[in-house]
């Protein structure tokens, strides 16, 4: 049986089980070209502004451990919200950037 912790933050989830950890943030008013998540020493980084409105602006990073396999990071954008699903992989630790793709 699989293992769920729950973690609330500032407009969304972090959720972690036995072999995955699944982000989830409200990013309404946004538009997907307009969101930028990464991946870097450790922390998912999300980052977002707003080409119509001056001034909206949002960063947000989560700690998710260097072990993750950093290529297989999804992330999806629907109906507003942001959902990002980092497969843990304890043989793994990463140090540079990654920019992941949102779809």
């Amino acid at each position: 049986m699989e293992k769920e912790k729950r973690e609330e933050v500032a407009g969304g989830d972090v959720k972690e089980r036995d072999n995955i950890y699944v982000v989830e943030l409200e990013m309404d008013g946004f538009k997907k070209e307009e969101i930028k998540v990464y991946f870097n020493d450790g922390y998912l980084v999300v980052v977002a502004e707003s080409e119509e409105i001056q001034g909206k602006y949002m960063r947000q990073a989560f700690y998710v451990g260097r072990s993750v396999a950093h290529e297989n990071i999804r992330a999806a954008f629907h109906n507003g919200l942001l959902k990002c699903m980092i497969p843990k992989d304890e043989k793994k630790e990463r140090q540079e950037p990654v920019e992941i793709e949102i779809l």
